[in-house]
C-alpha cells in the first residue's frame, strides 16, 4: 500500500468511523439526556398545576429556569438532526416545558 492510499483511506476511516460518528454520539447523547430531563420536568410541572404548595412550586420554577439553557441547546440539536433525517414532527421539549412553566407561574400568582 502506498502512502497516498494510506492517508486517503485512513482519513476516510477516521472521519466516518470515529470522528463524525463520535461527534454525533457525543452531541446527540447530551441532547437526549437533556430532553429526557425536560420530559420529566414537564411531568412534574403538570402535577404541580393543581398544587397549593407555593414553596414547592417556586422551587420547581427556579430549578427549571436553571436547566433552561441546556434544554434550549438540546432542542436545537434534536430539531437539526430530525430535519436532516426528514422528520419534521418532533420539535423537542423546550417549548412544551416553557408553556407549562408559564401556566404554572400564573397559577402560583393566583394563590
Amino acid at each position: 500500500m502506498d502512502i497516498k492510499s494510506f492517508v486517503i483511506w485512513g482519513s476516510i476511516g477516521l472521519l466516518s468511523g470515529g470522528g463524525l460518528y463520535g461527534l454525533y454520539i457525543n452531541t446527540y447523547g447530551k441532547a437526549a439526556y437533556s430532553q429526557s430531563l425536560a420530559y420529566g420536568q414537564i411531568g412534574e410541572c403538570i402535577s404541580l398545576q393543581n398544587s397549593k404548595n407555593k414553596k414547592r412550586i417556586y422551587k420547581f420554577i427556579n430549578e427549571s429556569s436553571k436547566s433552561w439553557e441546556s434544554t434550549r441547546k438540546s432542542d436545537a440539536v434534536v430539531i437539526g438532526t430530525n430535519m436532516a433525517l426528514g422528520n419534521n414532527k418532533y420539535r423537542g421539549m423546550g417549548k412544551p416545558l416553557s408553556m407549562c412553566v408559564k401556566k404554572l407561574t400564573k397559577h402560583v400568582l393566583s394563590l
